[in-house]
C-alpha cells in the first residue's frame, strides 16, 4: 500500500505543502551535501586551492577586526587609567559647558582661563557630595646625561583611594616625596632605572618605580612620568577625581555642565544615554563614517571572494561534467545539478570560513605580540570582537555560494550528450552583459569624477562609485578576453596557446582577471591620491631657514649658558635672536604684562598667498644691524635709521597701512591689544632655499628701545650658528645644549621635506604584487589542470619538453598583465578624482601626481616576475591523462 503513495509523491505537477514539502527540500539537499563532501575529499589539491581562495580574505578580515579592536582603546577600556577607582573625573572650565557622553566632543563659554582647585572645590563638593582628589597633567622634558625626551607629566596623591589604577607598577613604589618620580618602561629602557637620578622640568628627581602612567595595554614608546603633589614640576591642566558611594548619572552630568564642569562618568561611558537625551550640538558623524567603512569592506570582501573562488568552482564543474551528465541522463533534473554544485560551495565555505575565523584569533594575538616587541607599536588590551569574526565567516560562506552560482547555472544548462562524449564548449559571449557592464563602468567613473565636488564625504562617494565601476568592468571582462584572443594568431606558439585557452575557458579566466583588476584598481586609486597629497605637501613646504642651517633653542634664562656650551662644543659662533613676547618658560621677563607670569604673545599678520584674504601670524624680532647680519639679513643705513627712530621693518609691503603697521599682543586672561608703529618694507629674507618662498627672520623687526617704549616683554629663545651642518659636530653641540638647559634645550637642523610617500609607495607595491600573485597563481594552476590533455597532445606530436613551462609562463603573464592593465585603467579616474578632492583647496591650484613608476611595476614588472616564477616551478614532463573514446 505504501508504493502507490510514493509514486504519487513523485508525479510531476503535484506540489507538496507543509511539513511534507519541507522534508522534500531536506531530502533533496541531503544527497547533494554528501556528494559535495565526497568530491572535496576525492580532490584534495583542488579543494585546498578553493579553500585558500575563500579563506584568505575571511582570515584577513577577521584578523583586521581583532587587531583594530585591540589597537583602538575605547573610552570604556580607558576608564581605569583615566578615572582610577573614582566614579567620575571632572574638568573645571570658566563657563557653561556642553559635551558628548564620553566628553570626546565638548564646548564651553568663556576665555579658557584655567581654574585653581581651591577655587572650584567648595562648589563641586556641594554639587556632588563626594570626595575630591586633584590631578594635574602637563608636559616636560626628562634628561639623562646629554639625552632628553619630551614626556607627559601626571601629578597627584597616589596614596588616595581614588587614584588606584592611574599607574600600574611593574617594579618599585609610588612617588611620595617631592624628589620621587615613576617612569614608564620606555624611559627605563632609555636609562631611567630605579635608583637613578634624572632631570624632569629642570629638577633633579630619583626614579622610585617603573610602570604604565595613564595608559592601558602595552605602549612600548609611551614616555610619561608620575610625581607626587609636593613636587615642583610644572603642570598645565587640572582634573578632579570624584569618589562617592553612588554613580554619576547623565542628569548629574548635564546639571554640572551648567555650573562650568565637564564630566567623564564611569556609568555614563559604560551605559550612554539615548541620543534624544544628549546635547543636539554634540552629535558626531563618527558612527556614520564607521558604518560607511564597514559597508565598503563588506562589499569589497564579497566581490573579491566571488572573483577568486569562482574559477575554482568553474574548473570543478568541468572536471565533474561527465559525472553530472551521467546523473542527468539517469533522470536528474537541472535543479539537482545546481544543488550539487552549490552544495560543494556551501560545504567548502562553511568549513573554510570556520577554520579561517577561528585561526584569526591566535594569529592576531601573535601579530600583536610581534608588533609590540619588534616595532614598538602600542596596543590596548587584547580584544576579540566575536560578532565581527562571525560576520566575516558568514560573509565568506555567502560569497562562496555566490561564486558558485554561475558554474551551477552552467552545469544545469550543459549539453548532456556533449559532456558524455567528452566534448566541451564554452558558451558564447552575450552582447547584453558587456553593454550592461559598460553602462555600469561609465556610471561609476563619471560619478567618481564628479564626487570630488560633494559637500560632505566625497571620498566615500568616490569609493562606492569605484566599486560600481569595478563591477561593470567585471561584466565586460569576458568580452575583453574574446577581443584580445583575436590577436593570438600573430603571437608565438606558447602565447597563442595561452590566449586561446584563456578565451576558450572564460568562466575560469574572466573571474581571475577581474579579481586582479579589482585589487589593482584599488591600489591605483590609492596610489594616485596618496602621491598627489604628498606632492601638494611637498609643494607647500616652507623652509624656516636656508637648507643646512643649525639653530639652538633654550629658555631666556639659560640662553647665554646654552650659547657658551654650543660654541665650545662646536667651535662656531651662535648669535641669539630676541623676540617680543614672554612665553611660559619666562614668566619673569621684562614688562608689566609678564610680572604675573602671564603668557604674553606678540605678533604681526603677514598675508598668506595660498589663501587670499588670510594671514599668518609671525614673530616680531628685537634686533640691531649686527644681529640681523649674523642671521644673514643685511640692512641699509636708511633702514637702520628707521629702527633708531622707533619704527619697524616689515617683511611684506601689504602689512603697511598709512605708513604704520599693527603689532598684535594678547594674553590668556586679557583680550587682544593692537599697537601701531611706523614701518617701512624691507627684505628680511635669510637666504635662498630649494623651493617655496624665501624664509624671513621674522614678520617684523623693531629695536630694543622700541620694545621698551611699548612696554612689551621680550624673550630670547633661539640662536643661529655661523656654520652650516656640514661643518659642525651637531651631536656634540646638541649634548652640550641639553646639558646647559635640561628644560628646553634643543638643536634643530633645517633639512629637506621628508618623503612621506616612500613608505606608502612600498606598501602599495607590495599589496598590488600580492594581489596579482594570488589571482594569477591560482588561475594558472587551474588552467594547467584543465590543459593537461592539450599539453599531452603537444608532447605526443613532438613538442619540446620546455613547451609546458613556456605555456604556463604565458598563461600567467597573460592573466596578470591583462588584469593589472585593466585595473590601472579602471582605478585611474577615481584616483584623479580623489587627488582633486584632497588637493584642490588652495589658491595655488590642485595637484595631480601620478606615480608612473608604481604603475609600471604593477603592469610590467610584476607580470614578468610572475611569468618567470611560474615557468621555474612548472615541471616540463607531461602528465598523461586518460582520454574518453
Amino acid at each position: 500500500m505504501g508504493r502507490p503513495d510514493r509514486l504519487r509523491a513523485r508525479r510531476p505537477g503535484r506540489r507538496q505543502r507543509g511539513s511534507g514539502h519541507r522534508m522534500t527540500i531536506v531530502n533533496r539537499w541531503r544527497p547533494a551535501l554528501r556528494m559535495a563532501m565526497r568530491e572535496l575529499l576525492r580532490h584534495p589539491a583542488r579543494s585546498a586551492l578553493a579553500m585558500a581562495l575563500v579563506g584568505i580574505p575571511v582570515l584577513l578580515s577577521a584578523l583586521a577586526a581583532t587587531m583594530i579592536a585591540t589597537h583602538d582603546v575605547s573610552p570604556a577600556e580607558s576608564l581605569p587609567a583615566r578615572l582610577g577607582a573614582a566614579e567620575a573625573i571632572v574638568l573645571p572650565v570658566d563657563g557653561a559647558a556642553t559635551q558628548s557622553p564620553d566628553a570626546d566632543s565638548q564646548s564651553y563659554e568663556g576665555t579658557g582661563e584655567p581654574r585653581a582647585f581651591d577655587d572650584v572645590a567648595p562648589s563641586l563638593a556641594a554639587l556632588s557630595g563626594g570626595r575630591l582628589t586633584p590631578v594635574h597633567r602637563g608636559y616636560g622634558r626628562l634628561v639623562i646625561g646629554s639625552r632628553g625626551w619630551d614626556v607627559d607629566v601626571l601629578k597627584t596623591d597616589f596614596d588616595a583611594p581614588a587614584t588606584r589604577g592611574l599607574t600600574v607598577l611593574e617594579s618599585g613604589r609610588q612617588p611620595r616625596t617631592a624628589d620621587d618620580v615613576v617612569v614608564t618602561p620606555a624611559l627605563a629602557q632609555d636609562g631611567a632605572r630605579i635608583g637613578r637620578t634624572v632631570i624632569v622640568g629642570g629638577l633633579r628627581l630619583k626614579v622610585v618605580g617603573i610602570g604604565s602612567v595613564g595608559t592601558v595595554g602595552e605602549h612600548p614608546r609611551d614616555r610619561a612620568v608620575a610625581v607626587s603633589p609636593s613636587s615642583a614640576v610644572q603642570t598645565e591642566t587640572l582634573e578632579i577625581l570624584l569618589d562617592r558611594d553612588r554613580p554619576v548619572t547623565w542628569s548629574d552630568t548635564m546639571r554640572w555642565n551648567a555650573e562650568g564642569f565637564i564630566v567623564i562618568s564611569r556609568q555614563v561611558v559604560l551605559d550612554p544615554p539615548p541620543a534624544a537625551q544628549q546635547y543636539a550640538d554634540m552629535s558626531s558623524t563618527q558612527d556614520e563614517l564607521v558604518r560607511q567603512l564597514i559597508a565598503i569592506v563588506v562589499i569589497a570582501l564579497v566581490i573579491e571572494v566571488v572573483l577568486l573562488a569562482g574559477p575554482a568552482f568553474a574548473v570543478g564543474v568541468r572536471r565533474q561534467r561527465q559525472e553530472l551528465a551521467t546523473l542527468a541522463a539517469a533522470g536528474g533534473s537541472p535543479g539537482d545539478l545546481r544543488r550539487i554544485v552549490l552544495a560543494q560551495a556551501l560545504v567548502l565555505g562553511v568549513v573554510t570560513s570556520a577554520i579561517a575565523a577561528l585561526a584569526s584569533v591566535p594569529i592576531a594575538w601573535g601579530a600583536v605580540r610581534f608588533a609590540v616587541t619588534v616595532f614598538d607599536t602600542g596596543f590596548g588590551p587584547f580584544q576579540v570582537i566575536w560578532p565581527a569574526i562571525a560576520a566575516a565567516a558568514a560573509l565568506g560562506v555567502f560569497a562562496s555560494v555566490v561564486a558558485a552560482l554561475a558554474p551551477a547555472r552552467q552545469a544545469a544548462r550543459s549539453d548532456v550528450i556533449a559532456a558524455l562524449s567528452g566534448r566541451s564548449a564554452e558558451p558564447k559571449v552575450s552582447r547584453g552583459w558587456p553593454l550592461f557592464g559598460l553602462a555600469l563602468l561609465l556610471f561609476g567613473l563619471v560619478g567618481a569624477a564628479k564626487a570630488r565636488n560633494a559637500a560632505f564625504n566625497g571620498e566615500f562617494t568616490i569609493a562606492i562609485r569605484t566599486i560600481v565601476a569595478v563591477v561593470g568592468a567585471t561584466f565586460m571582462t569576458p568580452w575583453i578576453i574574446s577581443v584580445i584572443a583575436r590577436i593570438a594568431r600573430h603571437m608565438p606558439l606558447p602565447v597563442r596557446i595561452a590566449l586561446r585557452d584563456t578565451d576558450r575557458h572564460r568562466s575560469r579566466s574572466a573571474p581571475a582577471i577581474a579579481a586582479i583588476m579589482a585589487s589593482v584598481s584599488a591600489v591605483t586609486a590609492l596610489a594616485v591620491a596618496s602621491s598627489s597629497d604628498a606632492a601638494e605637501r611637498s609643494r607647500d613646504y616652507e623652509y624656516a631657514a636656508p637648507l643646512g642651517t643649525v639653530t639652538l633653542t633654550a629658555t631666556t634664562s639659560s640662553m647665554q649658558a646654552a650659547v657658551t656650551a654650543a660654541e665650545k662644543a662646536g667651535g662656531a659662533t651662535f648669535t641669539p635672536l630676541t623676540t617680543l613676547g614672554a612665553g611660559l618658560y619666562d614668566p619673569s621677563a621684562a614688562g608689566d604684562d609678564a610680572v604675573s607670569g602671564d603668557d604674553v604673545q606678540a605678533h604681526v599678520l603677514v598675508p598668506n598667498p595660498a589663501y587670499p584674504g588670510a594671514s599668518n601670524s609671525r614673530d616680531v624680532a628685537v634686533a640691531d644691524a649686527a644681529t640681523l647680519r649674523a642671521w644673514n639679513v643685511p640692512i641699509t643705513a636708511a633702514q637702520q635709521a628707521v629702527l633708531d627712530r622707533g619704527g619697524a621693518l616689515v617683511a611684506d609691503r601689504q602689512m603697511i597701512s598709512g605708513h604704520t603697521t599693527e603689532i598684535v599682543t594678547s594674553t590668556v586672561s586679557r583680550p587682544e591689544k593692537i599697537v601701531r608703529v611706523s614701518a617701512v618694507a624691507a627684505d628680511l629674507g635669510s637666504g635662498s632655499v630649494p623651493q617655496g618662498p624665501e624664509p624671513v627672520v621674522a614678520g617684523a623687526v623693531v629695536s630694543q628701545a622700541t620694545a621698551d617704549r611699548l612696554g612689551l616683554p621680550t624673550s630670547t629663545n633661539s640662536a643661529r650658528s655661523s656654520r652650516p651642518v656640514d661643518d659642525l659636530p651637531v651631536s656634540a653641540v646638541r649634548a652640550a645644549v641639553i646639558a646647559a638647559d635640561p628644560v628646553a634645550g634643543a638643536v634643530d637642523v633645517v633639512g629637506p621635506p621628508s618623503s612621506e610617500f616612500r613608505t606608502v609607495f612600498i606598501l602599495l607595491a607590495v599589496m598590488g604584487a600580492i594581489a596579482i600573485c594570488i589571482g594569477t597563481f591560482s588561475a594558472t594552476g587551474l588552467a594547467l589542470s584543465d590543459a593537461r590533455p592539450d599539453l599531452a597532445t603537444l608532447s605526443a606530436v613532438g613538442a619540446s619538453p620546455s613547451i609546458r613551462r613556456l605555456v604556463a609562463a604565458s598563461q600567467a603573464g597573460v592573466l596578470s598583465f591583462v588584469g593589472a592593465a585593466l585595473g590601472v585603467v579602471v582605478g585611474f579616474v577615481p584616483g584623479i578624482a580623489a587627488a582633486r578632492s584632497l588637493t584642490g583647496h588652495t589658491s595655488r591650484g590642485l595637484v595631480v601626481d601620478v606615480p608612473w613608476s608604481l604603475l609600471v611595476i604593477l603592469v610590467v614588472v610584476v607580470p614578468v616576475v610572475v611569468a618567470a616564477v611560474t615557468a621555474a616551478v612548472t615541471r616540463s614532463r607531461p602528465h598523461v591523462d586518460r582520454r574518453t573514446a
